[in-house]
């Protein structure tokens, strides 16, 4: 009989016997016998009347119990069994946690035997026989062969889901299992169905197992940045502005229109902004100079500074000068609300306006100016460039 890619767990008996009941010919590869119960022999029993005989390659045995007698793993009474890149770990039982050869013969080869509960071997008038390259954290197997490792902690994980079909007990980083097996006679694949590469690991688990055991994986997203300006109709309100769109603006002009003696207007525009960068976003604005007329006179900047913002006032016209001013509805900017204004104190010199300390989607600021003109303003068609800048934030 052959067992392949199999998992046998979990069974439970009530005298012996708690998985494998073994008096003929067994092969087992590649296969788990785990968490089996029974009062004795929970794992494995390989038996006569007919001498049984087990051949045991990239196999895990592990976390079987014998609750009140000996064998927790392994049993071979009179009976023959060969391992082969096995592991046997976690198993308990009074005696022989691990194995217990109770006559017979058993041999062993590139195999590990370590933390079984009761002693990983017990050994009665049976053969126990190294072929080398094994592996226990005791010394109780006999193992005293060629590339034996006694006294030495395998350094190997907890059960669990490594690839393949069936649970293994992984190799940690540094493991002397590591590269130290014999290829005479070794199994190609590990448990897991994963090539053994170079000189093959000691136990069922194989490190390298044909692929670096750790997997570097990368995803690179690029940085995105989307910024739109748009115009705000008349009679909208537009927001710390301290009144609505006295005219219609668009995405790239602000047309004030004509005045008709002292008076202010006010418009506004939308700054839309979408970005994945880490730290978000800022927008800046600046002027390229003061409104300017053809004949070069200039409307001043207001009198609220960008550090010191100051609520418009009002009614217009009282003076000889016109001032033009702008501000902001971003919250972090928390001097320009209360619909107070600032203004540009350089030209080609850029303030912020609006930002966000992480990434957003479509988040809307509102950026209005206003403009008051005096009844003593001289003729002219005043104008200047506006320019935004969003940067994103890394």
């Amino acid at each position: 009989m052959t067992v392949d890619y199999s998992t046998i767990d979990g069974n439970v008996a009530s005298g012996n016997y708690g998985g494998i009941l073994n008096s003929g010919n067994l092969t087992i590869n590649t296969s788990k016998i785990s968490n089996n119960r029974a009062n004795q022999y929970a794992g494995i029993y390989n038996t006569t009347p007919v001498a049984g005989t087990i051949n045991m390659t990239n196999s895990t045995v592990s976390g079987n119990i014998s609750t009140t007698g000996d064998g927790g793993g392994i049993v071979n009474y009179n009976g023959t069994m060969h391992l082969v890149n096995s592991t046997i770990a976690n198993n308990t039982a009074t005696s022989g946690g691990g194995l217990y050869n109770a006559g017979g013969t058993m041999t062993y080869k590139n195999t590990i035997v370590s933390s079984n509960t009761g002693g990983n071997c017990l050994i009665g008038f049976g053969s126990n026989t190294s072929q080398g390259y094994n592996i226990e954290d005791t010394d109780t197997c006999n193992f005293n062969q060629t590339g034996d490792q006694v006294n030495t902690n395998p350094l190997i994980n907890a059960l669990g889901p490594n690839g393949g079909v069936t649970l293994t007990h992984s190799l940690q980083t540094g493991s002397p299992a590591i590269n130290n097996g014999t290829g005479t006679g070794a199994p190609t694949i590990d448990q897991r169905g994963y090539n053994r590469i170079g000189v093959p690991d000691v136990g069922a688990y194989e490190y390298s197992a044909g692929l670096d055991e750790t997997l570097v994986v990368t995803a690179t997203v690029p940085s995105t940045l989307t910024f739109t300006v748009a115009g705000v109709s008349a009679g909208v309100v537009c927001a710390n502005a301290g009144g609505n769109a006295s005219v219609t603006s668009t995405g790239s002009t602000m047309p004030f229109g004509t005045y008709g003696g002292a008076q202010t207007k006010i418009v506004c525009q939308t700054l839309t902004v979408s970005t994945n960068a880490t730290d978000g976003y800022v927008i800046t604005v600046e002027q390229n100079q003061d409104l300017t007329s053809g004949g070069s006179d200039t409307m001043k900047t207001f009198s609220g500074t960008y550090a010191i913002p100051t609520i418009w006032a009002s009614p217009p016209g009282s003076g000889t000068e016109s001032y033009f001013g702008f501000t902001t509805d971003d919250t972090d900017y928390s001097d320009f609300q209360v619909s107070k204004y600032g203004s540009f104190g350089g030209n080609n010199t850029p303030y912020n306006i609006a930002m966000e300390t992480e990434p957003v989607a479509d988040e809307v600021n509102v950026v209005s100016y206003q403009l008051e003109v005096t009844v003593l303003q001289e003729t002219g068609v005043y104008t200047n460039n506006i320019m935004y800048i969003a940067t994103a934030v890394f």
